[in-house]
């Protein structure tokens, strides 16, 4: 994404949390009803000029629920956002999430385009400065992979890590688990502030792609809990 959510941090205000947080009791967003995601969530188009990709709840063999966030894009970006005020990443800072990739983006030109059908955001600053860790679905670089961007002539600053890439196979639900804080504390040597946001990404401008995502859940725990099997 070239020009990077500047619509981000002035939509942090918007954002309601669903699910429950009882001290650190893991806090779960379950994509399982499309009106309490369209009352939670806000979404917004990430670029100028280009349609905003489309979010909606939709029925997902294999998903925990049943039902599963779909992120689908045609040639067009898009960020759903939600500052959660329930959500302290001090005490649940382990993000984990399961997605599965249905229609992948194409290489652009034989390169990697700067489109990821996918991607998680955790994010912090303001109208004038932005800092974000970005776990992308992209195609080229190695799981694990990292790679900085500065977007906005250095008013976006963004580690772009990547989880999945081309070898994963489509269709398959994968889980995925990242310290959110550790990793945010690593790349920007601060702690997130109170004031942050989480966003989910979907973008194709530059590929020209006609993508499709989706995510089953997305839930963060204490860095002590131990992953239920």
């Amino acid at each position: 994404m070239k020009r990077l959510i500047v619509l981000l941090l002035a939509s942090i205000c918007f954002g309601v949390l669903y699910g429950k947080n009882n001290s650190a009791a893991p806090v779960v967003f379950d994509f399982d009803d499309h009106k309490k995601f369209s009352d939670s969530w806000r979404v917004r188009r990430t670029a100028v000029h280009v349609p905003e990709s489309r979010f909606s709840v939709v029925r997902a063999d294999g998903a925990r629920d049943g039902r599963a966030l779909a992120i689908e894009c045609s040639n067009s970006s898009g960020i759903a956002l939600i500052s959660p005020p329930g959500l302290d990443l001090k005490k649940t800072p382990v993000m984990r999430w399961r997605w599965r990739m249905i229609h992948p983006v194409r290489l652009h030109k034989g390169k990697e385009p700067d489109d990821q059908a996918g991607s998680i955001y955790i994010c912090d600053g303001n109208s004038f400065r932005q800092f974000t860790v970005s776990y992308r679905w992209e195609i080229l670089p190695q799981i694990g992979e990292v790679k900085l961007r500065r977007y906005s002539c250095g008013a976006v600053t963004v580690y772009g890590i990547c989880m999945r890439n081309r070898t994963t196979p489509v269709g398959e639900w994968v889980e995925e688990e990242r310290d959110v804080l550790a990793d945010f504390n690593n790349f920007f040597k601060r702690d997130i502030k109170k004031r942050y946001a989480i966003g989910i990404a979907g973008n194709s401008q530059y590929s020209k792609s006609d993508t499709r995502v989706e995510i089953d859940y997305i839930e963060f725990h204490p860095r002590t809990t131990k992953k239920e099997r």
